[in-house]
């Protein structure tokens, strides 16, 4: 029975107990939460207008694609990239391309970030609604999402995770509509989703779970695949026109793993294994002479070969890749440091906890001041999003969210199996707010029901 009511929406307890009732108490909620948006709409205006868009690691390289493409009058991927390391960031190149075509640079990404941010947003109060109505998560909601500076420095940056969420969470929300047709469009979102970032499998496998939770018709699966299907068909076939394969996705998955399963590896990004006597070397002849895809061929057989050589090693490095991927929040903010490297890493905290001690000659700056208090914005509504997972299972009331912590462990189990990074927790970092807002809000009635008693 007790299983039943974690997975089985009709055994399970009601979720009526998250609204306090008080009027008062919702109002003021309500005042802060419309407070937090507009600072952080202000924040975001700041760095729109100050700060140019920050490049490196992968943003560097998306930025030299677009430029390419954009120099040889083409889309991503083309001709031009058969040989290429690996195709990755397709729905993002081909929107810096498109910036850079219109505009001459690719700072109007700046503004796409903000519309996606608000995207993102809007999404989550949506699905909040739809499962508990009008209650005070969803200003709990806001509150924690517009405090997190992340939302602020992301503002600045070119990378895949805010296209990627508002497609994921605004088809996610819109499945929760009962619409037949809003399944179809769905379908298209999580499509798009996956076109730029390959995660976008999981938030679909957890729309059809959520659909199962709102007992949908027949109907409203097949439109959400068929809107999936012919989207990916589409594109793919568009990048078969231009370059000769289906590339639909990127194909990192195997540069990825081979990182997370090789000899050496610690559970984070490292090159080693691609240098001269590394597992995944490769001479500059063969690079120029093999395909994405024959590369990406070669990266999983290397790693599939270290795992089953060492399994027991492998299996270890999961809970370090957990621990990487979900330490930190300062990914983002290397955008009020003018550096994108910055605000992240062993090295940065060791720095600014010398900095916050006075071991350091040099101050604390107002950037810093940004990622101490999104860091602990963030640990605060890690833990707060745990407890709620265990409250809700442990009263049995965990059914109609099992799709979303179905989401959040399906991303932080990919990672798991690759390789561990801060930024790749960022696509569920909603759905951990959503958590901590209903733990909050969870206490609350019961400290008010319990006075009233």
């Amino acid at each position: 029975m007790f299983f039943r009511q974690i997975f089985d929406v009709r055994a399970a307890e009601p979720l009526n107990i998250f609204s306090s009732g008080g009027r008062k108490y919702k109002s003021v909620l309500k005042i802060l939460s419309i407070i937090a948006m507009a600072v952080m709409l202000g924040i975001q205006i700041y760095v729109l207008l100050t700060h140019k868009v920050v490049l490196a690691s992968d943003s560097q390289r998306y930025f030299e694609l677009a430029t390419n493409a954009v120099k040889n009058g083409v889309w991503y991927p083309s001709s031009l990239n058969i040989y290429d390391t690996y195709i990755f960031g397709n729905g993002l190149i081909n929107l810096l391309i498109l910036s850079i075509r219109l505009t001459g640079s690719i700072e109007a990404i700046k503004f796409v970030n903000i519309f996606c941010i608000y995207a993102i947003l809007i999404s989550c109060i949506y699905i909040i609604r739809k499962i508990f109505g009008d209650t005070e998560i969803q200003y709990w909601f806001t509150v924690i999402f517009c405090s997190t500076g992340t939302f602020w420095g992301e503002v600045a940056q070119a990378r895949t995770e805010l296209i990627f969420m508002a497609f994921a969470f605004g088809a996610t929300a819109l499945l929760m509509t009962g619409k037949i047709y809003t399944c179809l469009i769905s379908g298209i979102f999580f499509a798009l989703a996956n076109w730029t970032r390959p995660l976008g499998v999981v938030f679909l496998i957890a729309g059809i779970w959520l659909l199962a939770t709102q007992r949908a018709k027949l109907k409203q699966y097949l439109c959400l695949v068929l809107g999936a299907a012919v989207t990916v068909c589409v594109i793919g076939g568009i990048a078969y026109f231009n370059c000769g394969y289906f590339a639909y996705q990127a194909t990192t998955g195997g540069y990825n793993l081979l990182m997370g399963a090789s000899e050496g590896a610690d559970g984070t990004s490292k090159f080693e294994v691609f240098g001269e006597g590394g597992a995944g070397y490769l001479s500059e002849k063969q690079k120029s002479e093999m395909t994405f895809k024959e590369k990406d061929a070669f990266y999983k057989s290397e790693a599939m070969k270290w795992i089953k050589e060492n399994p027991g090693d492998y299996i270890k490095l999961m809970p370090k890749k957990m621990l990487v991927t979900l330490y930190s929040e300062g990914y983002s903010l290397g955008t009020f440091y003018n550096d994108a490297t910055a605000g992240n890493g062993g090295a940065f905290y060791r720095g600014l906890i010398g900095r916050m001690t006075g071991q350091s000659e040099e101050k604390l700056s107002s950037a810093d001041i940004i990622v101490i208090w999104t860091q602990a914005v963030y640990m605060i509504t890690l833990v707060l999003a745990f407890a709620c997972v265990v409250f809700l299972i442990v009263k049995r009331r965990a059914a109609k969210l099992m799709p979303f912590i179905f989401t959040v462990a399906g991303a932080i189990g990919v990672t798991m199996l690759l390789v561990g990074g801060p930024r790749y927790h960022f696509p569920i970092l909603p759905y951990i707010i959503m958590a901590a807002a209903i733990l909050i809000q969870s206490v609350a009635t019961l400290k008010e029901h319990k006075n009233e008693a």
